[in-house]
Order: C-alpha cells, then sequence, then structure tokens
C-alpha cells in the first residue's frame, strides 16, 4: 500500500516496479513496530547469508546491530562514481562523466528483472527536518533491509517525509539501488543531476548505498543549491553556548580525516565548562546553507544521524563519538567479540592520542607487534586481547613500521634516530630482543616522515626471504631508491635507481608493495614530482629490475597509496580441500576475528562461496 497520492512519486515506482520486477514491493512507513518486524527478519537469517545482521549484546549494546559486506566491498569506489551531466564540463574537473544516455544504455540491461525473488522497498525519506524550508524529499528503492535500517538512522524516513513534499509537486530525488550480485566489475555508483535521480547497482556497503548521503546531500544538493541560490558543503555545524546564553554557530571545512568530527563534536575544556560554556554538534559531516530574507546565512544538518569510518578514534581523542555508538548503532565491518557479543575492544594500555597512535602491525604466533609512535612496539595476545610488553626502543625516537619475511623473522623501521648509520632493526619474539642492522654508507633508509599510524614504504617479500624499501631522498615520504636486503646474506642492494631516469619519479608513502603470489613488486610512482598529477601504477621483477607492466592513473591523483592484492585460495595449498568447481574463497580471518586481505602465517579462518569455514595453517 503506498503512503503518497503524489502522482510524479507512484508513476516513477511504477516504473522502477516494471524494470526491477520484485516479487513484493513494501513501502517504508518509518514505524517501530515495522522496523522491528524487519530486524527480526535479518537478524534470522541464516548465517552464511551475506545479508544476516545480528543483534549484539542488549546489556551493553541495547538497540545495536552488526553486519558485515563481503571482502570485494568495503568501500566507496570513487572509481566507478559518475556525475553523468548532460554537459561533460558540468561535471567538474575531479569527477568520473559520461553522458547519461550511455549511461542509461549500459545500466538498465543490469536492472532488468534484478529483484526477482527479492522484496523492493520503498523509503521516503526528508533530508533535513520536517517543515524546514531547507529541507528536501528523497525515495530511495532498495533490495536491502540493511539500506532500510541505516536510513532510518540517517534520515528522517517514512511516511511523514512526504509532508514536505505534498500531493503535487515532483521535485524530489529518485534513488534506485540494488546490490544484485556484489560483482564489483559491474558496481557504479551514478547521479544523474538534471533529472534529480541516482542509481547504484552491485554493492551492498553504506557508502555506496545510503543514497541520501553524499550521493544526494553533496552531489545532487550542489546542483540544487546552483539553481536555487544555495549551498551544500563537506562542512561541521557547531554550536558554542557562552554563559550568559548567547549561541554563535560555526561551520568548518577540513580535508578528510583532519578532525572534522572530532571539532563537531568537542567538549569544552574543564575550565570553561565550570564557567558554563556549552558546545553542541549540529552536523559532523554535510551543511546546507541559504542567505535569509534578514540578511543572516542560515544552515542545516540534511542528515539526522552519524555515518563514518572512524579510525584511530578513541576515548581521548573523541569521547562524545564513542558515547554515541553505545545504542542504537550499525557496526559494519568490525572486530565482534564473541566472549560477550559485543564490538571492539581497547586493549588496556594501548590507548592514545596523536603521538601515541598506532597503525602497523603485524601477527604471528597467537600474538598481535604493533608499533606504537611513542611507546615502542607492544606486544598484545590476540586471544585474551592483553598488551603483554612494551619494547621500548630508548635512543631511536620512535619505531614506524614493521613486516615480517618470508623466513618468519620480525623486521622493525626507525625515525628521528640519535644513531649516525641509517639503520633497520631485527626483532626476536621469542626474547623480546632487538638487533640493529647496520646499512652501508650510501644508503637511504626507509622513507617515513608521519609516524607509526601511517604505513609506509618498507615491505618484505613472500617468495624470498628479502625486504625492500623505498629510500629517503625527500621530504614527506617520498623517495627515488629502491633497496633490496637479503637477509641470509644481509646485503644490501640497489634494486632501482630513479634518480637516473629521464622523468625522475617519485615513490610516494606506502606505494612500495609485493605481491604476495608473484613476488613482483609493484610500485606507484609520480613523474617528475613526489606531488605531481601525473601517476602510474608500476610492476617490477625483483631479481633483474626489468619492469613488467605500468598502469597509468586518473590526473590529479596526487597521493598514490598502497597497492592491495586480492586473495586467491591457490596461495594456501588447500585447493585439494575444494568439493566443487565453482566454490571459492570469500573471505578469510586471522584466530581473533579480524579480515585480512592476504594468507598470513600461522592459523587462518577461511570462509567459501557454499557456507563452509575451515581452518588452514599458512607456513
Amino acid at each position: 500500500m503506498s503512503l503518497t497520492k503524489n502522482p510524479n512519486v507512484l508513476k516513477w515506482v511504477e516504473e522502477m516496479v516494471a524494470l526491477c520486477k520484485p516479487d513484493k514491493v513494501v513501502w517504508i512507513d518509518g514505524s517501530k513496530e515495522q522496523i522491528d518486524a524487519l530486524t527480526e527478519e535479518v537478524t534470522s537469517l541464516p548465517d552464511d547469508s551475506w545479508d544476516k545482521m545480528y543483534k549484539l549484546n542488549p546489556e551493553k549494546y541495547p538497540n545495536c546491530l552488526y553486519h558485515r559486506t563481503r571482502a570485494n566491498d568495503v568501500a566507496r569506489v570513487e572509481d566507478r562514481t559518475f556525475i553523468c551531466s548532460e554537459k561533460k564540463e558540468d561535471a567538474g574537473p575531479t569527477n568520473n562523466w559520461m553522458a547519461p544516455a550511455d549511461m542509461k544504455a549500459m545500466l538498465t540491461p543490469m536492472y532488468d528483472g534484478v529483484m526477482k525473488g527479492r522484496t523492493m522497498y520503498v523509503i521516503p525519506y526528508s533530508m533535513g527536518p520536517i517543515g524546514s524550508p531547507l529541507a528536501k524529499v528523497g525515495v530511495e528503492l532498495t533490495d536491502s533491509i540493511y539500506v532500510v535500517l541505516n536510513m532510518d538512522i540517517m534520515t528522517r524516513m517514512g511516511e511523514k517525509a512526504f509532508e514536505n513534499l505534498g500531493d503535487t509537486s515532483d521535485d524530489f530525488v529518485r534513488g534506485l539501488h540494488s546490490k544484485a550480485d556484489v560483482d564489483p566489475e559491474k558496481r557504479y555508483i551514478v547521479q544523474f543531476p538534471e533529472e534529480n535521480t541516482i542509481w547504484s547497482i552491485n554493492s551492498a556497503y553504506g557508502g555506496n548505498v545510503l543514497l541520501g548521503k553524499k550521493c544526494f546531500a553533496l552531489r545532487i544538493a550542489s546542483y540544487q543549491g546552483k539553481n536555487e541560490a544555495w549551498m551544500a558543503e563537506h562542512m561541521l555545524i557547531l554550536g558554542l553556548k557562552k554563559p550568559d546564553g548567547e549561541v554563535k554557530y560555526i561551520t568548518a571545512a577540513f580535508p578528510s580525516a583532519c578532525g572534522k568530527t572530532n571539532l563537531a563534536m568537542l567538549i569544552p575544556p574543564e575550565g570553561y565548562k565550570k564557567d558554563g560554556y556549552e558546545i553542541f554538534t549540529v552536523g559532523d559531516d554535510i551543511a546546507w546553507m541559504k542567505p535569509g530574507k534578514d540578511g543572516r546565512l542560515y544552515a542545516i544538518n540534511p542528515e539526522n544521524g552519524f555515518f563514518g569510518v572512524a579510525p584511530g578514534t578513541n576515548k581521548k581523542s573523541n569521547p562524545n563519538a564513542l558515547a554515541s555508538t553505545r545504542q542504537g548503532t550499525i557496526f559494519t565491518n568490525v572486530v565482534h567479540n564473541l566472549d560477550d557479543n559485543t564490538v571492539g575492544k581497547l586493549i588496556a594500555g594501548t590507548d592514545g592520542l596523536a603521538n601515541n597512535q598506532t597503525g602497523n602491525m603485524v601477527y604471528a604466533d597467537g600474538k598481535v607487534y604493533a608499533v606504537d609512535q611513542r611507546r615502542g612496539l607492544l606486544v598484545i595476545d590476540a586471544a585474551e586481547g592483553k598488551l603483554l610488553k612494551t619494547v621500548n626502543n630508548e635512543g631511536e625516537g620512535s619505531y614506524n613500521s614493521i613486516v615480517q619475511a618470508k623466513d618468519g623473522s620480525i623486521w622493525l623501521t626507525c625515525s628521528k634516530s640519535t644513531k649516525a648509520v641509517a639503520h633497520i632493526v631485527k626483532f626476536n619474539p621469542s626474547d623480546y630482543s632487538t638487533e640493529t642492522v647496520n646499512l652501508p654508507e650510501g644508503v637511504y633508509p626507509p622513507t617515513n616522515s608521519w609516524g607509526a599510524w601511517n604505513p609506509d614504504c618498507f615491505t618484505a617479500s613472500t617468495t624470498e626471504n628479502a625486504l625492500f624499501w623505498n629510500g629517503a631522498t625527500g621530504d614527506w615520504s617520498n623517495g627515488q631508491h629502491i633497496y633490496k636486503f637479503d637477509i641470509d646474506s644481509r646485503q644490501t642492494s640497489l634494486l632501482l635507481d630513479f634518480t637516473a631516469a629521464e622523468e625522475k619519479p617519485y615513490v610516494y608513502g606506502a606505494a612500495c608493495r609485493m605481491n604476495p603470489y608473484s613476488g613482483d613488486l609493484y610500485l606507484s610512482v609520480t613523474k617528475g614530482s613526489a606531488w605531481g598529477d601525473e601517476s602510474e601504477l608500476r610492476v617490477y621483477s625483483t631479481t633483474d629490475a626489468t619492469m613488467k607492466a605500468s598502469y597509468p592513473m586518473e590526473k590529479h591523483y596526487w597521493f598514490p597509496e598502497m597497492p592491495v592484492f586480492s586473495l586467491k585460495s591457490s596461495a594456501t595449498a588447500i585447493t585439494s580441500t575444494q568439493t566443487t568447481a565453482n566454490r571459492y574463497e570469500v573471505a578469510r580471518y586471522t584466530i581473533d576475528g579480524r579480515l585480512i586481505n592476504q594468507p598470513q602465517q600461522g592459523l587462518n579462518i577461511v570462509k567459501y562461496s557454499d557456507g563452509t569455514v575451515k581452518k588452514v595453517v599458512v607456513k
């Protein structure tokens, strides 16, 4: 039963139903009864279903759910996100573009019958408070209960959203989503700004399928704002209340991962708090702003909840963010603590802020070895989630990176070294001792000016007992010398010298990684400058330094980062356990439940496409 008499909404829904051919159509009214019923349905699915969601411990995480996406569907896909405006120049210089007619010709066959055997959910929602003159209405059609439950958090969802639209208006954003087969090669997120339309297919990850967020609130809204004399901006909105009751509002825009949410959720310093100052969050991500008739600038947060990836967030960096997740939250692709059915678990002694940050780590023999920006090397019992020891690096400044070589040995890099000779460090896990291995004169040490929280250029081969790194020849983690260190002979050789190349390319940051299956070295390089806009991915042989392949990147990729390699079951030498030709590996975990993207030494938990799970020992 439809929730509106608006003929424009009804006509469009009918057209999409005819295209997608669902077995059933359900209109989402936003009632607690309906949401509860959908929650029961999705949490009752069998464990081998990728749509499955889990109820978390109701005492510790009331009304919270847990969900996993497939290993090939864990992030937004900028390379498959398109702005399909009639004129290419209207898409902007940094966006992918295709003519609307061409894109529809390609995608329409994918949507034809895509929801056979499934239910189509019709989600009306308001971006902005109901009744606000700045609010806009959207309708998303989806075959995912996960989307419905997220939209209930992120928007004003349900029948009430139509109050802003009325019975005749055509001013609503049309969103069509289907997870389809979750095929990454057929994954597209497409905006048609002149038509107020968004299409998303072959993804089930929130950033690609919650069409009210970036798709509507920034991309479509930017076009609407241009035409209607208002702005949609990637900005926080913060309220500041003085002791006398006066309230001021602040908007701010930072690049990604620079603290926008942390500022939006700021708590006043204790002294100001005692004096009566208050800070409150209006929005942490997107602001819609419009001049009022009185000449003042007005703003709303179009969203109604928080959505984001929050690495490094802890009780010191953002206690409000952590507090907000304790109830009514959907957790996706995080550690699931099976002991008490909770998510995550802060290991005592590992929290920290700024110079305490932790990022680079390896797993071996039941322990996690993590480099901490200030404290040194943390040794953690993976099963118990307990910090066993901190190996302090007195005189080193700090450890930056850690890798495990083919022979199982563990190696560390250092920064701000007080030692005159460039070196790397071998760590012995049996007695926690370290050995300084000096590098020959003239050999540049591995680059890293950011510290332990950021991946760097240090990598180990899984096909030969050797280490590789990008030698530091400049600032900001860039270099032009690729070294090979033979662990058995302790010999260092210069594999590649880009200073001798005609274009003199730079290798930036973590753009130096080994393919675990072929043993080839993958480098992301920028031509002419570490900040250049001409980048490419190159593949080199580690035996004779010949370039085997190169893949140009689109311009404006100024920070080419770490190559990531897909899982291949054949690398584990367990193909003999497969029972059917169509059976394939879909996910791999460490014994502590951490999702990994390649085989790791020790015990691996492998899940296959037929729902079976096996324990695999990788030597």
